[in-house]
């Protein structure tokens, strides 16, 4: 994906859900209101494809951002 623009907010609410799950590349991101989670994890990464600096990004129960590996995917 070269660009992907979310025009509002990305929030879950419960357990083992990722709000954000990225497994390939996007050259640019933008998500307007923020990615959010509630008793889980807000994004979840394999490999680097993407570059999340500059997002809000908040997790109550869980990580901000959660590395994981090809061979766990």
């Amino acid at each position: 994906v070269d660009n992907l623009r979310i025009g509002g907010k990305l929030l879950t609410t419960g357990s083992q859900v990722a709000t954000l799950e990225v497994a390939g590349k996007i050259a640019s991101l933008a998500v307007d209101g923020g990615v959010h989670a509630t008793g889980s994890d807000a994004v979840h990464l394999t490999g680097k494809g993407v570059n999340l600096d500059g997002l809000d990004i908040t997790a109550e129960d869980g990580e901000t951002i959660k590395r994981i590996s090809p061979d766990e995917a």
